[in-house]
Protein backbone atom coordinates (compact mmCIF):
# COMPACT_ATOMS: atom_id res chain seq x y z
CA UNK A 1 0.00 0.00 0.00
CA UNK A 2 2.88 2.62 0.55
CA UNK A 3 5.87 3.44 -0.73
CA UNK A 4 9.09 1.47 0.42
CA UNK A 5 10.88 5.15 0.83
CA UNK A 6 7.85 7.69 1.89
CA UNK A 7 8.54 11.30 1.71
CA UNK A 8 8.01 11.62 5.32
CA UNK A 9 10.25 9.54 6.66
CA UNK A 10 12.64 11.31 4.59
CA UNK A 11 11.67 14.66 6.01
CA UNK A 12 11.65 13.02 9.53
CA UNK A 13 15.44 11.50 9.46
CA UNK A 14 16.19 15.15 8.28
CA UNK A 15 14.59 16.81 10.95
CA UNK A 16 16.04 13.83 13.48
CA UNK A 17 19.64 15.04 12.17
CA UNK A 18 19.13 18.76 12.92
CA UNK A 19 19.62 17.26 16.57
CA UNK A 20 23.33 16.35 15.65
CA UNK A 21 23.58 20.89 15.34
CA UNK A 22 21.67 21.62 18.10
CA UNK A 23 24.09 19.27 20.05
CA UNK A 24 26.95 21.23 18.67
CA UNK A 25 25.64 24.53 19.09
CA UNK A 26 24.66 23.50 22.98
CA UNK A 27 28.23 21.84 22.95
CA UNK A 28 29.97 25.13 22.30
CA UNK A 29 27.73 27.33 24.28
CA UNK A 30 28.82 25.24 27.37
CA UNK A 31 32.42 25.27 27.23
CA UNK A 32 32.02 28.66 26.43
CA UNK A 33 30.00 29.45 29.49
CA UNK A 34 32.13 27.50 32.02
CA UNK A 35 35.22 29.62 30.40
CA UNK A 36 33.50 32.61 31.91
CA UNK A 37 33.11 30.83 35.00
CA UNK A 38 36.37 29.98 35.46
CA UNK A 39 38.24 33.01 34.01
CA UNK A 40 41.37 32.67 36.17
CA UNK A 41 41.93 28.85 34.48
CA UNK A 42 44.18 29.29 31.27
CA UNK A 43 43.63 27.75 27.46
CA UNK A 44 47.35 27.61 26.85
CA UNK A 45 50.17 26.50 28.59
CA UNK A 46 53.20 28.54 29.50
CA UNK A 47 54.95 27.55 26.46
CA UNK A 48 51.95 28.22 24.60
CA UNK A 49 50.54 25.37 23.66
CA UNK A 50 46.52 24.36 24.05
CA UNK A 51 45.13 22.74 26.78
CA UNK A 52 41.74 21.79 25.48
CA UNK A 53 38.64 21.73 27.11
CA UNK A 54 39.58 19.14 29.76
CA UNK A 55 40.32 21.57 32.65
CA UNK A 56 37.44 23.22 32.50
CA UNK A 57 35.22 20.45 32.39
CA UNK A 58 37.26 19.36 35.56
CA UNK A 59 36.46 22.56 37.50
CA UNK A 60 32.66 21.99 36.36
CA UNK A 61 32.76 18.78 38.02
CA UNK A 62 34.19 19.77 41.55
CA UNK A 63 32.55 23.37 41.77
CA UNK A 64 29.51 23.66 39.02
CA UNK A 65 27.69 20.36 39.26
CA UNK A 66 27.02 20.77 42.58
CA UNK A 67 25.57 23.85 41.97
CA UNK A 68 23.64 22.60 38.83
CA UNK A 69 22.35 19.21 41.28
CA UNK A 70 20.83 22.04 43.23
CA UNK A 71 18.52 23.66 40.60
CA UNK A 72 17.92 20.90 38.00
CA UNK A 73 14.75 18.85 38.30
CA UNK A 74 15.86 15.43 37.99
CA UNK A 75 12.52 13.99 37.29
CA UNK A 76 11.86 15.90 33.98
CA UNK A 77 15.45 13.99 32.65
CA UNK A 78 14.28 10.75 33.47
CA UNK A 79 12.46 9.40 30.39
CA UNK A 80 16.05 10.56 28.40
CA UNK A 81 18.51 9.03 30.49
CA UNK A 82 17.02 5.80 30.48
CA UNK A 83 16.33 5.84 26.33
CA UNK A 84 19.85 7.55 25.65
CA UNK A 85 22.08 5.00 28.01
CA UNK A 86 21.11 1.34 26.15
CA UNK A 87 21.76 3.19 22.83
CA UNK A 88 24.92 4.69 23.57
CA UNK A 89 25.95 1.30 25.35
CA UNK A 90 25.37 -0.11 21.75
CA UNK A 91 26.87 2.07 19.68
CA UNK A 92 29.93 2.53 21.87
CA UNK A 93 30.71 -0.90 21.93
CA UNK A 94 29.95 -0.85 18.07
CA UNK A 95 32.35 2.01 16.85
CA UNK A 96 34.73 2.59 19.84
CA UNK A 97 35.28 -1.04 21.50
CA UNK A 98 38.42 0.55 22.69
CA UNK A 99 36.21 2.57 24.83
CA UNK A 100 33.76 0.69 25.94
CA UNK A 101 35.05 -0.24 29.60
CA UNK A 102 35.96 3.27 30.58
CA UNK A 103 32.88 4.58 29.43
CA UNK A 104 30.22 2.45 30.98
CA UNK A 105 32.64 0.72 34.11
CA UNK A 106 35.49 1.03 36.26
CA UNK A 107 37.71 -0.55 38.21
CA UNK A 108 37.14 -0.56 42.15
CA UNK A 109 40.49 -0.63 43.56
CA UNK A 110 38.92 -0.35 46.82
CA UNK A 111 37.49 -3.98 46.72
CA UNK A 112 38.21 -6.04 49.64
CA UNK A 113 36.50 -9.27 50.64
CA UNK A 114 36.77 -11.25 53.93
CA UNK A 115 35.77 -14.54 55.53
CA UNK A 116 37.00 -16.03 58.31
CA UNK A 117 35.41 -19.23 60.08
CA UNK A 118 36.91 -21.00 63.13
CA UNK A 119 35.99 -24.32 65.18
CA UNK A 120 37.06 -24.78 68.57
CA UNK A 121 37.74 -28.05 70.71
CA UNK A 122 36.31 -28.38 74.14
CA UNK A 123 39.30 -27.25 75.49
CA UNK A 124 39.42 -24.24 73.83
CA UNK A 125 42.09 -24.98 71.27
CA UNK A 126 41.51 -24.26 67.63
CA UNK A 127 40.22 -26.76 65.87
CA UNK A 128 39.73 -25.92 62.50
CA UNK A 129 39.99 -22.13 61.04
CA UNK A 130 39.00 -21.45 57.33
CA UNK A 131 39.79 -17.69 56.15
CA UNK A 132 39.65 -16.32 52.30
CA UNK A 133 41.05 -12.72 52.16
CA UNK A 134 40.84 -11.43 48.83
CA UNK A 135 41.19 -7.52 47.18
CA UNK A 136 41.98 -5.03 44.43
CA UNK A 137 45.89 -4.10 43.78
CA UNK A 138 47.87 -2.17 41.32
CA UNK A 139 44.12 -1.11 39.97
CA UNK A 140 42.84 -4.22 37.95
CA UNK A 141 44.71 -7.35 39.39
CA UNK A 142 42.26 -9.14 41.92
CA UNK A 143 44.71 -11.04 44.27
CA UNK A 144 43.92 -13.18 47.12
CA UNK A 145 44.94 -16.05 49.70
CA UNK A 146 42.57 -19.36 50.78
CA UNK A 147 44.29 -20.49 54.36
CA UNK A 148 42.74 -23.30 56.30
CA UNK A 149 44.63 -24.70 59.25
CA UNK A 150 43.83 -27.11 62.28
CA UNK A 151 44.54 -30.01 64.56
CA UNK A 152 42.58 -33.50 63.52
CA UNK A 153 43.19 -36.09 65.66
CA UNK A 154 46.73 -34.61 66.48
CA UNK A 155 47.43 -33.77 63.13
CA UNK A 156 48.27 -30.47 62.23
CA UNK A 157 47.41 -28.59 58.74
CA UNK A 158 48.33 -25.73 57.47
CA UNK A 159 47.72 -25.03 53.73
CA UNK A 160 47.47 -21.33 52.08
CA UNK A 161 46.27 -20.91 48.67
CA UNK A 162 47.43 -17.67 46.70
CA UNK A 163 45.81 -16.49 43.26
CA UNK A 164 45.64 -13.77 41.14
CA UNK A 165 43.25 -12.55 38.30
CA UNK A 166 44.07 -10.23 35.66
CA UNK A 167 40.32 -8.53 35.87
CA UNK A 168 41.18 -6.12 32.84
CA UNK A 169 42.45 -9.40 30.88
CA UNK A 170 38.88 -11.02 31.78
CA UNK A 171 37.09 -7.45 30.90
CA UNK A 172 38.67 -7.96 27.29
CA UNK A 173 37.43 -10.95 26.79
CA UNK A 174 33.80 -10.14 28.13
CA UNK A 175 34.01 -6.74 25.30
CA UNK A 176 34.63 -9.19 22.30
CA UNK A 177 32.58 -12.04 23.28
CA UNK A 178 29.18 -9.59 23.95
CA UNK A 179 26.61 -9.33 21.38
CA UNK A 180 25.14 -6.02 20.93
CA UNK A 181 21.91 -6.30 18.93
CA UNK A 182 19.99 -3.24 19.86
CA UNK A 183 19.98 -3.96 23.70
CA UNK A 184 22.87 -3.77 26.36
CA UNK A 185 23.04 -6.70 27.56
CA UNK A 186 24.16 -4.85 31.15
CA UNK A 187 23.54 -8.09 33.28
CA UNK A 188 25.13 -10.42 30.40
CA UNK A 189 28.20 -8.72 30.33
CA UNK A 190 28.68 -8.28 33.98
CA UNK A 191 27.54 -12.17 34.62
CA UNK A 192 30.19 -12.82 32.05
CA UNK A 193 32.87 -10.84 33.78
CA UNK A 194 32.18 -12.18 37.23
CA UNK A 195 32.23 -16.04 35.62
CA UNK A 196 35.71 -15.14 34.26
CA UNK A 197 36.89 -14.01 37.37
CA UNK A 198 35.61 -16.90 39.45
CA UNK A 199 36.98 -19.30 36.53
CA UNK A 200 40.52 -17.98 37.25
CA UNK A 201 40.48 -18.39 40.90
CA UNK A 202 38.41 -21.58 40.51
CA UNK A 203 41.27 -23.02 38.38
CA UNK A 204 44.02 -22.14 41.02
CA UNK A 205 41.68 -24.11 43.50
CA UNK A 206 41.03 -27.38 40.90
CA UNK A 207 44.76 -27.44 40.62
CA UNK A 208 45.45 -27.40 44.34
CA UNK A 209 43.13 -30.38 44.86
CA UNK A 210 43.95 -32.71 42.04
CA UNK A 211 47.46 -32.17 42.09
CA UNK A 212 48.45 -30.77 45.58
CA UNK A 213 46.29 -32.32 47.75
CA UNK A 214 46.97 -35.71 47.24
CA UNK A 215 50.71 -35.48 47.62
CA UNK A 216 50.05 -33.95 51.51
CA UNK A 217 51.07 -35.84 54.27
CA UNK A 218 47.41 -35.78 56.04
CA UNK A 219 44.79 -38.75 56.19
CA UNK A 220 41.57 -39.01 54.12
CA UNK A 221 39.25 -36.86 56.11
CA UNK A 222 42.26 -33.81 56.18
CA UNK A 223 42.24 -34.44 52.31
CA UNK A 224 38.46 -33.45 52.78
CA UNK A 225 38.53 -30.84 54.64
CA UNK A 226 40.81 -28.58 52.12
CA UNK A 227 38.55 -29.70 49.30
CA UNK A 228 35.82 -28.96 51.10
CA UNK A 229 37.34 -25.65 51.75
CA UNK A 230 38.19 -24.56 48.42
CA UNK A 231 34.08 -25.72 47.53
CA UNK A 232 33.22 -23.04 49.92
CA UNK A 233 35.76 -20.31 48.81
CA UNK A 234 34.20 -20.69 45.53
CA UNK A 235 31.04 -20.35 46.32
CA UNK A 236 31.27 -17.93 48.82
CA UNK A 237 32.50 -15.69 46.35
CA UNK A 238 29.86 -16.67 43.58
CA UNK A 239 27.56 -15.33 45.92
CA UNK A 240 29.13 -11.82 46.76
CA UNK A 241 29.42 -11.63 42.89
CA UNK A 242 26.47 -12.50 41.99
CA UNK A 243 25.08 -9.24 43.98
CA UNK A 244 26.21 -7.32 41.26
CA UNK A 245 24.22 -8.48 38.27
CA UNK A 246 21.25 -10.38 40.82
CA UNK A 247 20.58 -7.57 42.45
CA UNK A 248 19.15 -3.96 41.77
CA UNK A 249 20.91 -0.91 43.45
CA UNK A 250 17.91 -0.52 46.08
CA UNK A 251 18.40 -4.19 46.62
CA UNK A 252 22.28 -4.56 47.15
CA UNK A 253 22.01 -1.21 49.18
CA UNK A 254 19.62 -2.07 52.04
CA UNK A 255 21.03 -5.52 52.13
CA UNK A 256 25.23 -4.82 51.45
CA UNK A 257 26.08 -1.69 52.85
CA UNK A 258 29.55 -2.11 51.16
CA UNK A 259 29.50 -2.39 47.38
CA UNK A 260 33.31 -2.70 48.24
CA UNK A 261 32.79 -5.86 48.99
CA UNK A 262 31.46 -7.64 46.09
CA UNK A 263 31.97 -4.92 42.98
CA UNK A 264 35.43 -5.44 41.70
CA UNK A 265 34.06 -3.34 38.88
CA UNK A 266 31.69 -0.91 39.01
CA UNK A 267 28.87 0.36 36.06
CA UNK A 268 28.53 4.06 35.58
CA UNK A 269 25.88 5.47 36.76
CA UNK A 270 24.68 2.42 38.66
CA UNK A 271 24.11 -1.09 38.08
CA UNK A 272 21.41 -2.51 36.00
CA UNK A 273 20.53 0.89 34.65
CA UNK A 274 18.77 0.21 31.57
CA UNK A 275 16.48 -2.21 33.77
CA UNK A 276 15.61 0.24 36.63
CA UNK A 277 12.64 1.71 34.23
CA UNK A 278 11.36 -1.70 33.64
CA UNK A 279 8.59 -3.01 36.03
CA UNK A 280 8.76 -1.80 39.53
CA UNK A 281 11.91 -0.81 40.37
CA UNK A 282 12.06 2.58 39.90
CA UNK A 283 8.45 3.47 40.42
CA UNK A 284 8.43 1.92 43.88
CA UNK A 285 12.06 3.64 44.96
CA UNK A 286 11.83 6.66 43.23
CA UNK A 287 13.43 8.83 45.75
CA UNK A 288 16.76 6.29 45.97
CA UNK A 289 16.37 6.47 42.17
CA UNK A 290 16.70 10.37 42.01
CA UNK A 291 19.25 10.80 44.00
CA UNK A 292 21.69 8.42 42.09
CA UNK A 293 20.85 10.16 38.96
CA UNK A 294 21.42 13.19 40.55
CA UNK A 295 24.69 12.23 41.83
CA UNK A 296 25.80 9.42 39.58
CA UNK A 297 24.07 9.98 36.69
CA UNK A 298 25.12 13.90 36.28
CA UNK A 299 28.68 12.76 36.97
CA UNK A 300 28.29 10.29 34.43
CA UNK A 301 26.90 12.52 31.48
CA UNK A 302 29.26 15.25 31.87
CA UNK A 303 31.93 12.83 31.12
CA UNK A 304 29.79 11.28 28.51
CA UNK A 305 29.24 14.08 26.88
CA UNK A 306 32.77 15.25 26.19
CA UNK A 307 33.28 11.86 24.69
CA UNK A 308 30.65 13.09 22.01
CA UNK A 309 32.08 15.68 21.46
CA UNK A 310 34.84 13.65 20.41
CA UNK A 311 33.51 11.32 18.69
CA UNK A 312 31.91 14.45 16.20
CA UNK A 313 35.75 15.54 15.64
CA UNK A 314 37.46 12.01 14.91
CA UNK A 315 35.12 9.76 13.64
CA UNK A 316 32.82 10.76 10.57
CA UNK A 317 29.47 9.65 11.97
CA UNK A 318 26.47 8.85 9.63
CA UNK A 319 23.95 12.20 10.51
CA UNK A 320 20.43 10.02 9.10
CA UNK A 321 21.71 6.87 11.38
CA UNK A 322 18.53 6.04 13.77
CA UNK A 323 20.79 5.06 16.68
CA UNK A 324 23.03 8.37 16.38
CA UNK A 325 20.37 10.55 16.20
CA UNK A 326 18.63 9.21 19.09
CA UNK A 327 22.21 10.00 20.79
CA UNK A 328 22.29 13.60 20.01
CA UNK A 329 18.65 14.14 20.09
CA UNK A 330 18.61 13.18 23.78
CA UNK A 331 22.43 14.21 24.48
CA UNK A 332 20.67 17.70 23.18
CA UNK A 333 17.66 17.46 25.85
CA UNK A 334 20.04 16.32 28.76
CA UNK A 335 22.86 18.70 28.05
CA UNK A 336 20.60 21.91 27.66
CA UNK A 337 19.09 22.64 31.14
CA UNK A 338 22.51 21.58 32.36
CA UNK A 339 23.77 24.75 30.45
CA UNK A 340 20.65 26.77 31.17
CA UNK A 341 20.97 26.75 34.63
CA UNK A 342 25.19 27.67 34.45
CA UNK A 343 23.76 31.18 32.07
CA UNK A 344 21.09 31.67 34.68
CA UNK A 345 23.95 31.80 37.62
CA UNK A 346 26.09 34.01 35.07
CA UNK A 347 23.10 36.45 35.04
CA UNK A 348 22.98 36.56 38.40
CA UNK A 349 26.21 37.03 39.27
CA UNK A 350 26.10 40.13 36.16
CA UNK A 351 23.03 41.43 38.26
CA UNK A 352 25.26 41.92 41.42
CA UNK A 353 28.25 42.61 40.08
CA UNK A 354 26.34 45.69 38.41
CA UNK A 355 24.72 46.10 41.71
CA UNK A 356 20.96 46.55 39.97
CA UNK A 357 19.18 44.96 43.03
CA UNK A 358 21.53 46.06 46.04
CA UNK A 359 22.05 42.77 46.53
CA UNK A 360 25.76 43.25 48.54
CA UNK A 361 23.86 46.21 50.79
CA UNK A 362 20.75 43.97 51.82
CA UNK A 363 23.48 40.97 52.71
CA UNK A 364 25.93 43.50 54.91
CA UNK A 365 22.97 45.89 56.07
CA UNK A 366 21.60 43.34 58.75
CA UNK A 367 24.72 42.66 59.85
CA UNK A 368 27.01 44.07 63.09
CA UNK A 369 30.66 44.77 62.52
CA UNK A 370 33.29 46.28 64.91
CA UNK A 371 35.88 47.39 62.66
CA UNK A 372 34.25 50.95 62.82
CA UNK A 373 34.66 50.74 66.55
CA UNK A 374 37.44 53.15 66.24
CA UNK A 375 36.23 55.73 64.42
CA UNK A 376 33.80 57.22 67.03
CA UNK A 377 32.26 56.45 70.58
CA UNK A 378 29.27 55.62 68.85
CA UNK A 379 28.95 54.34 65.08
CA UNK A 380 26.15 53.81 63.29
CA UNK A 381 25.72 52.59 59.70
CA UNK A 382 23.46 54.76 57.56
CA UNK A 383 23.87 53.74 54.22
CA UNK A 384 25.53 50.76 52.11
CA UNK A 385 26.27 51.62 48.68
CA UNK A 386 28.80 52.15 46.10
CA UNK A 387 29.61 48.58 45.11
CA UNK A 388 32.36 47.27 43.06
CA UNK A 389 32.57 43.63 42.87
CA UNK A 390 36.16 42.64 42.27
CA UNK A 391 35.89 38.97 42.08
CA UNK A 392 33.64 36.01 41.80
CA UNK A 393 34.33 32.64 42.23
CA UNK A 394 32.43 29.01 41.92
CA UNK A 395 33.45 26.88 44.79
CA UNK A 396 32.25 23.53 45.03
CA UNK A 397 28.23 25.23 44.13
CA UNK A 398 28.69 28.52 47.03
CA UNK A 399 29.85 31.77 45.21
CA UNK A 400 32.42 33.61 46.81
CA UNK A 401 32.28 37.40 46.21
CA UNK A 402 35.48 40.37 47.12
CA UNK A 403 35.18 43.95 46.62
CA UNK A 404 34.54 47.15 48.28
CA UNK A 405 31.70 49.00 48.83
CA UNK A 406 30.87 52.36 50.24
CA UNK A 407 29.54 52.68 53.66
CA UNK A 408 27.85 56.21 55.01
CA UNK A 409 28.28 56.13 58.71
CA UNK A 410 26.64 58.27 61.81
CA UNK A 411 29.85 59.22 63.76
CA UNK A 412 29.19 60.20 67.68
CA UNK A 413 32.02 61.46 69.70
CA UNK A 414 31.81 62.04 73.43
CA UNK A 415 30.37 60.14 76.46
CA UNK A 416 26.22 59.20 76.68
CA UNK A 417 26.39 62.67 79.09
CA UNK A 418 28.08 64.35 77.05
CA UNK A 419 25.57 63.94 74.09
CA UNK A 420 22.38 63.93 75.88
CA UNK A 421 23.61 67.40 77.53
CA UNK A 422 24.37 68.59 73.78
CA UNK A 423 28.29 68.72 74.29
CA UNK A 424 29.17 65.77 72.15
CA UNK A 425 30.25 65.92 68.25
CA UNK A 426 28.11 64.25 65.64
CA UNK A 427 29.77 63.76 62.29
CA UNK A 428 28.66 61.99 58.90
CA UNK A 429 31.42 60.08 57.13
CA UNK A 430 31.68 58.05 54.53
CA UNK A 431 34.29 55.31 53.80
CA UNK A 432 35.35 52.77 51.62
CA UNK A 433 35.55 49.62 53.12
CA UNK A 434 37.07 45.89 51.79
CA UNK A 435 34.05 42.88 52.05
CA UNK A 436 34.00 39.40 51.10
CA UNK A 437 30.83 36.77 51.38
CA UNK A 438 29.84 33.15 50.96
CA UNK A 439 27.21 32.44 49.81
CA UNK A 440 25.02 29.23 49.37
CA UNK A 441 23.58 27.58 45.89
CA UNK A 442 20.69 30.02 46.58
CA UNK A 443 22.60 33.03 47.11
CA UNK A 444 21.81 32.98 50.91
CA UNK A 445 24.66 33.79 53.31
CA UNK A 446 26.28 30.92 54.33
CA UNK A 447 26.58 30.44 58.27
CA UNK A 448 28.76 28.70 61.04
CA UNK A 449 27.08 26.09 63.36
CA UNK A 450 27.14 28.96 65.78
CA UNK A 451 25.21 31.05 63.57
CA UNK A 452 28.16 33.35 62.24
CA UNK A 453 28.23 34.62 58.68
CA UNK A 454 30.71 33.84 56.81
CA UNK A 455 31.41 37.55 55.71
CA UNK A 456 33.75 40.30 56.49
CA UNK A 457 34.06 44.18 56.51
CA UNK A 458 37.18 46.00 56.83
CA UNK A 459 37.85 49.52 56.50
CA UNK A 460 40.16 49.69 53.30
CA UNK A 461 43.97 50.61 53.13
CA UNK A 462 43.33 53.23 50.81
CA UNK A 463 40.01 54.78 52.76
CA UNK A 464 38.55 57.59 50.78
CA UNK A 465 37.04 59.95 53.03
CA UNK A 466 33.94 61.96 51.63
CA UNK A 467 31.80 64.80 53.71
Amino acid sequence: MFATEQKHEQWKAITESDFVTLYIKTWFTYISVLRTIFPEISSFTEDGKARGDKPFLNAFVDDVLPYIRSHISIGDLFDDFFIFYPVCMKKVKVVFPQYYFQTFYRYNENFKFSDVSIDKRADGRIAKRWQLDVKVEKRYYLRGCLSMSGIYRNIAYNEKIKFEVDVKAVVNRAIEESNFDGTSHEVQFLKNVYDGILGGINSKFTSYVSDKVPTLPYNNTIHKILRDGCVRASSTLRVQFQKNYEKFPHEATTLYPSQNEYAVIEQHPFARFSEVPHGNAYLENKPFYDRLLLQNGLLWLSDFVYQLRNALFHEIINPLDADWQTIFKTAYFLLKPMTDICIGYLEKIKVICDDEDDYIARVFENETFDCFDKLSTHTRVVEISGVSVKQHKLEQGNTFLCGTVDVSLNLQYGSDHDNRNGDGNVEERTVTCDFSVLLDVDFDVIRSRDGEPKMTLELSNDNIMKS
